[in-house]
């Protein structure tokens, strides 16, 4: 019986997700799904996002968390003012590819 503005941000991103889930969408968007999340929550959307995938939903998400990009998709897009590279998530997820879209150094741990 509470309006949506008195949960706090996970349990908001919680809801949302939910109330996606109940209309079993055919693509879902989602912008940052994981910033400002405590771990828990993090797990908790991590396998909503999986569920929309095994229901057959396209999921398009755009993150700078680059901790769940392999678990999670399966084709990556990098763009830094346009595309840097495209493609298959294994074969776009590599240190030269994130140099390019991050600038600088970057390390990838498998």
């Amino acid at each position: 019986e509470r309006h949506i503005s008195q949960f706090s941000g996970g349990q908001q991103q919680r809801l949302f997700l939910a109330r996606a889930l109940v209309q079993e969408p055919e693509i879902v968007l989602l912008d940052e799904p994981m910033t400002g999340l405590d771990v828990t929550t993090r797990e908790i959307i991590h396998e909503l996002i999986e569920e929309f995938a095994a229901g057959g939903a396209a999921v398009v998400m755009a993150t700078h968390d680059l901790e769940k990009v392999q678990a999670l998709c399966d084709r990556l897009v990098c763009l830094n003012r346009r595309v840097i590279a495209h493609g298959p998530t294994s074969t776009v997820f590599t240190p030269e590819v994130l140099r390019a879209t991050f600038g600088g150094r970057v390390a990838v741990f498998a």
